[in-house]
């Protein structure tokens, strides 16, 4: 907790005193040693979210890393996991939001399901 919250003051806050706050494109999700997603191409279409990606390479880690999304509301103070079941090199995966219209903050990591390393994660902006 200490470390995250080290990370964030030094290199998330914005703005001066006394009107200081985050700045949510810079917040970390997750940190980690996995090599980070390289997002090509995010849509949504109501309810739904289809994301595509690159595999860089060389991959860092057992190959067995899935894609994790996490959420973060714009109007309120409410985040979330959705549920992405695809892996690295499937390049593409689409989930239900669950929201409705709502405008929501999105990060994107790796998850190793056998070592449970994570990789950095990548601020994919409002959708």
């Amino acid at each position: 907790y200490g470390e995250a919250v080290t990370w964030h003051m030094r290199h998330a806050l914005a703005g001066e005193y006394p009107h200081i706050g985050i700045d949510i494109s810079k917040a970390l999700i997750a940190r980690g040693g996995l090599t980070p997603p390289t997002m090509t191409s995010i849509k949504r279409d109501d309810d739904k979210l289809m994301l595509e990606w690159t595999t860089a390479k060389p991959i860092v880690g057992s190959g067995s890393d899935y894609l994790r999304l996490v959420g973060l509301l714009v109007d309120q103070p409410v985040a979330f996991e959705l549920d992405v079941f695809a892996q690295r090199q499937h390049q593409t995966a689409s989930t239900t939001i669950g929201w409705g219209d709502s405008k929501i903050h999105l990060w994107a990591f790796y998850l190793d399901s056998r070592t449970g390393e994570v990789s950095d994660s990548v601020y994919l902006g409002v959708c």
